[in-house]
């Protein structure tokens, strides 16, 4: 996956809410993870993973964020997004993008987003469900901001994670279309496993989020 890219925008995020977003908080849309194109494969009390994909003519439900997410974008693409009774506005994501929005229960953000040009959307997007003591490695994360830290474990970290009972996103690194993801506890980490996928570890810590 490339090296995190620092984009002029935040991709979708609204930080400030206006009296017309009180609309945004009806519970009559699905939350994120029961919306169809955003799979849900693993869960815990910490976090939940989402695997989402999506391709030219694809367009999401309106759905919540009520939770702090995360987004490891593997494969970038033209993104078309709306509000609630906001006019569609389109964003470049670009592969290998890493960014994260901090909304919370009591101020839920609603929107969808739809792909109007030919390629692909892959994200693996993780909402932290509350607050978490991020582990040291022996390596830097490789994103740090706003209460999420990943870290990508590299094969010569095996055993300083096998001893440990976290779960690792692994994302299969040779693939053509479609990149298969899978979370796996890091005590059941493989060398076979680290050599076919690139892992990662998140965390999540902020103590002033309402969950």
């Amino acid at each position: 996956m490339p090296e995190n890219t620092r984009m002029p925008f935040i991709f979708f995020l609204v930080i400030t809410f206006s009296s017309n977003n009180a609309f945004s908080q009806s519970d009559k849309y699905p939350l994120v993870h029961k919306e169809e194109f955003h799979q849900s494969i693993f869960e815990n009390d910490q976090l939940r993973v989402l695997n989402v994909r999506a391709s030219n003519g694809d367009t999401t439900a309106l759905h919540r964020h009520c939770n702090p997410i995360l987004y490891l974008t593997l494969q970038g693409v033209t993104v078309s997004l709306e509000e609630p009774a906001q006019p569609w506005k389109n964003v470049k994501l670009p592969t290998g993008w890493i960014g994260q929005d901090i909304y919370k229960s009591d101020s839920c953000f609603v929107h969808r987003f739809a792909i109007p040009e030919e390629g692909r959307l892959h994200i693996v997007a993780v909402e932290a469900l509350k607050n978490t003591d991020a582990i040291s490695f022996s390596s830097d994360p490789i994103h740090n901001e706003n209460g999420f830290s990943v870290y990508k474990i590299e094969l010569a970290q095996l055993a300083e994670v096998a001893r440990l009972s976290i779960p690792i996103i692994l994302v299969e690194s040779s693939c053509d279309e479609e990149c298969s993801v899978e979370v796996v506890s890091s005590n059941m980490l493989s060398k076979r496993k680290l050599q076919k996928h690139t892992a990662y570890a998140v965390f999540f810590k902020m103590i002033d989020v309402k969950f």
